[in-house]
């Protein structure tokens, strides 16, 4: 059962299907080998962690997004051996929660003051959507009863790569259908207070904020507000040491980035965010990283963006105009584009940003 649940979700991850599609695929193929009430997949920043605003989810935790404020603060706020940070920093990429803690759920803030108590859970199955070098999202399964055995986790674990896959492209898909920036788009910011409440904000702040995040109403409002409580929390846990940065997708195709900063002392509880829509410039390694570039193809494909050619291209980067070609082949090949003209049509659309 094991072997066919990782060929059927690696068969998947190939496949030309939307990240939706995807997530509920695998998911009822991985209910056979591993039952569960409820599943969440989230995109998250590859390069501070944070949720980017995409948020799938069946089962028991469909009636959960209510709480997303609440599980953003505890999860990115508090000192926790199972949270999604502290995965990334000793290279663990799947557990279970009731095994990390020996039983001790209290170990777990999320889990004592949240998960347990308020929604019931009784045990959480997370795992990260890395490729080994970056996380593009998490994956989370839920027991109301009973916990996950380790077989069921190193299950799990033997599906990062696919979930990684999975993630990658479907992110290139939201860039793919990302809407223009305006030109007269102006930053919003608003100051967050311990709970990640809005309480002070820029003229017209909140009402901006519902603007960006176009969707169902409050839910998608809802969603957008999970991610800036996010930062702020990670920004109160360091105590200002870190001010966190990170890009959001919004329901109606644009993309935004995000920035916390304490207000006040280190000790403060409000924190200001600001959110700007993003610009190409600032979305190309977003983009470079989840076309699976080489470092070297890295360097190529944005001297490419910026229109070297490619004698420039090898004076610059000190190789041959050949190894240049067998470098864009390669990045044609994993961008799915035939021309410079195409690459850079992915890469920045009709945003062409006059500094370059």
């Amino acid at each position: 059962m094991r072997d066919r649940v990782v060929s059927d979700v690696a068969v998947l991850a190939r496949a030309q299907v939307d990240l939706e599609t995807f997530a509920h695929e695998a998911m009822q193929s991985l209910q056979r080998a591993v039952p569960h009430d409820g599943w969440s997949l989230g995109t998250l920043d590859p390069e501070s962690l944070m949720p980017t605003g995409v948020c799938l989810r069946e089962g028991c935790a469909v009636a959960w997004s209510a709480h997303d404020r609440e599980w953003a603060r505890l999860e990115y706020g508090q000192d926790d051996p199972t949270s999604l940070l502290a995965m990334a920093r000793s290279g663990c990429a799947a557990l279970g929660v009731h095994d990390v803690t020996g039983g001790d759920l209290s170990r777990s803030p999320r889990m004592r003051d949240l998960m347990r108590p308020v929604l019931g859970c009784a045990d959480e199955l997370r795992a990260l959507a890395t490729d080994g070098h970056r996380s593009w999202g998490a994956v989370f399964l839920y027991r109301l009863r009973g916990h996950f055995e380790p077989w069921e986790v190193a299950l799990v674990e033997a599906l990062c790569p696919s979930f990684a896959r999975a993630v990658r492209r479907g992110v290139l898909g939201m860039w793919a259908g990302r809407r223009t920036v305006t030109d007269d788009a102006t930053p919003t910011m608003v100051v967050l207070d311990a709970r990640g409440e809005v309480v002070l904000s820029s003229p017209g702040g909140v009402e901006q904020l519902v603007s960006l995040h176009h969707g169902d109403g409050a839910e998608a409002s809802e969603g957008l507000l999970a991610s800036l409580a996010a930062a702020a929390a990670a920004t109160r846990a360091t105590k200002g040491a870190h001010h966190p940065t990170t890009r959001v997708r919004l329901a109606d195709g644009r993309w935004c980035t995000v920035h916390a900063t304490p207000l006040g002392s280190p000790d403060a509880d409000l924190v200001g965010v600001t959110i700007t829509e993003s610009r190409p410039r600032e979305l190309l390694p977003l983009v470079v990283d989840a076309l699976g570039m080489t470092p070297r193809e890295r360097d190529v494909l944005v001297l490419v963006v910026r229109g070297a050619d490619t004698r420039s291209v090898a004076e610059q980067l000190h190789m041959s105009s050949h190894t240049v070609q067998d470098h864009l082949k390669a990045i044609f090949a994993k961008a799915g584009v035939h021309s410079r003209r195409e690459l850079t049509a992915l890469v920045l659309g009709d945003q062409l940003d006059p500094a370059w």
